[in-house]
């Protein structure tokens, strides 16, 4: 287990204290902790994944839009994804991202208006 956040670089952020809303931000406060972000791919390396899973509030989109992601090698994804300011139809856009990287999605799970889980695999 690494104790950080995963990006798609490495950076020092601010977690904030929001129970199941909590998120990453830039901005420090009373009410964040200081939390290292590593970039994942890098980490990654080469390796093989069996599943993965992906719930990182918000940062899924710099994680698949990162020109690396289309080099990873895995079986499945379990991602949650979320509409934030710039992508407020989120699940809509990783449908499509994930299309265009040759991964064919099934199973979306809406949790709420703002949220929900989608499954994709290798076509």
């Amino acid at each position: 287990m690494i104790p950080s956040a995963a990006g798609s670089k490495a950076d020092m952020l601010f977690l904030t204290n929001m129970g199941g809303e909590s998120h990453l931000t830039t901005e420090q406060s009373k009410n964040t902790i200081s939390v290292p972000m590593i970039d994942w791919f890098e980490a990654l390396g080469t390796e093989e994944i069996d599943i993965l899973k992906i719930d990182i509030e918000g940062g899924e989109y710099a994680l698949l839009f990162d020109p690396r992601f289309a080099h990873i090698k895995f079986k499945a994804l379990a991602m949650e994804w979320h509409n934030t300011p710039e992508y407020p139809n989120g699940y809509q856009w990783c449908v499509s991202r994930l299309k265009e990287l040759n991964y064919v999605t099934v199973g979306e799970k809406g949790i709420d208006a703002h949220c929900g889980m989608l499954f994709a695999f290798p076509q």
